[in-house]
């Protein structure tokens, strides 16, 4: 049975989560989906360890500092990304 959900230790916890709670309950086996928006976020976050290694802290410091300076900077200027012929 495939059981979407956010990846917070409430929902998926090992012991208590309630998707484990939901699984004892129905007694079968639950194949978790990860939000899509939280699989992203593992993404990055290997490409952010494998070039700049494991971040020591619950919150990316440079991510932080980019936020604190969200506001000074010339967002005027800012373009997107190229992309390719696909889109």
């Amino acid at each position: 049975m495939p059981l979407c959900l956010t990846k917070t230790a409430s929902n998926s916890g090992v012991h208590g989560g309630a998707a484990k709670l939901l699984e004892q309950q129905l007694d079968r086996k639950v194949f978790y989906l990860a939000c899509r928006h939280h699989i992203l976020e593992v993404l990055v976050g290997a490409v952010w360890e494998n070039l700049f290694g494991k971040v020591k802290s619950p919150e990316n410091p440079w991510f932080k500092h980019f936020k604190d300076v969200w506001t000074d900077l010339p967002q005027t200027t800012l373009q997107p990304c190229p992309s390719d012929k696909n889109g």
